[in-house]
């Protein structure tokens, strides 16, 4: 129903069964109630060319669309929605945040953590313009080295032609936050889904979710942090974060596999 969700974020496994091609990509979706609209990302194939092609249309409610590229084909997919019916709750390493209102052109804080329990954030975020009913849909990875914080945004897929807001970070007495401002003035409703990681982690396995335990490597040599079961998964996303303890520097970033 698109009175429901304004956006949403696959994960997506694709097979031609009758190649034994396979793909894993991560479609993002929004729409304006009138139109949807898509991006693919994200892909590793074991094709040159991208195995299976995604569409979107609204009938009878959004519809994300597959078309292969043999007589059989086959999908799974883990799903992210935001909107009217997202309301705050965690779930371990998860979390969907307390919707904000944000208006003007004032900058505001929408989410904020501790930066002693948590190295990285990564948000999936929908903004709708209330008067117009205009969508973003946004990808954002925020990453603090203990004294300043520093946002990466990606993937933003937009309704219209304009980007609703901008969004920032920053470092304040040991808290990280999440800021955004309005791009023209508007009224603006935002809805944050999160993923958030430390430094030390331990095995956890949630539904369709597992955090890896902290792992420490060096050296030169490609060394193993997960393996997974040929026969039964097809393919896994990774959000990473890593520090570099002699330089004291961080990174954080999606993989697929």
């Amino acid at each position: 129903d698109t009175a429901d969700y304004d956006s949403a974020l696959y994960y997506t496994t694709t097979l031609d069964e009758s190649n034994n091609k396979i793909e894993v990509a991560k479609i993002s979706l929004c729409h304006d109630t009138a139109s949807s609209y898509i991006t693919k990302s994200g892909i590793a194939t074991s094709d040159t060319n991208s195995v299976h092609t995604y569409s979107t249309d609204i009938s009878g409610g959004v519809r994300l669309q597959l078309t292969g590229t043999s007589a059989v084909n086959s999908m799974t997919a883990y799903r992210l929605s935001l909107g009217d019916n997202s309301t705050a709750g965690t779930g371990g390493h998860t979390a969907v945040v307390t919707p904000s209102t944000i208006s003007g052109s004032s900058t505001t804080s929408i989410d904020s953590w501790s930066a002693s329990t948590y190295r990285a954030v990564k948000y999936f975020v929908s903004v709708k313009n209330t008067d117009t009913n205009e969508v973003n849909s946004i990808e954002a990875i925020v990453l603090h080295n203990g004294s300043s914080a520093d946002i990466v945004n990606y993937n933003i897929v937009k309704t219209g032609n304009e980007e609703l807001c901008t969004l920032s970070a920053g470092y304040d007495s040991g808290t990280v936050h999440l800021y955004a401002v309005p791009n023209n003035s508007q009224t603006l409703r935002i809805r944050l889904h999160k993923i958030i990681l430390s430094d030390s982690e331990s095995v956890v396995n949630y539904d369709n979710v597992y955090v890896l335990p902290t792992k420490t490597i060096s050296g030169s040599s490609y060394t193993t942090i997960d393996t997974f079961e040929n026969t039964k998964i097809n393919g896994a996303v990774y959000f990473v974060t890593s520090t570099n303890t002699t330089d004291g520097l961080y990174t954080a970033s999606e993989v697929y596999v």
